[in-house]
Parts: C-alpha cells; sequence; structure tokens
C-alpha cells in the first residue's frame, strides 16, 4: 500500500493519480470526508473525484469485462493485437 501523501501548504490529501489536492465532500458547511477514493486499480492510493471517474472506474469495468471473458474462454485482444493482425489498420 502506498503512503498517503498530504500537501504541505493546504493540508490536503493529494491525488495518487494526477497529483492534485484532493478536494473535501462539504455538507451544509461542514467537511464530511476529506480521504477520497480508492485509486485500486490503477495504484494503491487514495484518488480525487475526477480521476476516480475518469480513470478508476473504466479500469474497473475494463477488469471485470476481462474477466468475464476469461470465464468464458473467450481470448481479450489489445488494441495492438487488433493492429497488428489487420496491418496497422482499424
Amino acid at each position: 500500500m502506498t503512503e498517503d501523501i498530504i500537501n504541505k501548504d493546504t493540508g490536503k490529501l493529494i491525488c495518487s493519480i494526477c497529483k492534485f489536492d484532493v478536494e473535501p465532500l462539504v455538507k451544509e458547511g461542514r467537511v464530511i470526508w476529506d480521504q477520497g477514493n480508492n485509486a485500486w486499480p490503477v495504484n494503491d492510493g487514495r484518488c480525487c473525484d475526477e480521476c476516480n471517474t475518469q480513470v478508476v472506474t473504466p479500469a474497473r469495468i475494463t477488469n471485470m469485462i476481462r474477466e468475464r471473458q476469461k470465464e468464458k474462454g473467450i481470448k481479450y485482444k489489445s488494441y495492438d493485437d487488433i493492429m497488428e493482425e489487420n496491418n496497422g489498420k482499424f
């Protein structure tokens, strides 16, 4: 597990993916959560909401699809595999 890194200037957690501050969740003027999101499977750290939405969630969905393909005996082909099979033409 990676160490959570705190920005010394702001006191906020730093996103383990984009390296920007993780903004706390505030409701009715009170901070109710300041620990960000679980960044697995991208890394073992914590991430901001933007990276969770744009990077982590798609990675989790891709992992689920690949696992289901493996269970059904379907060979996963990467973009590079497809390009190589088609002589660089998609």
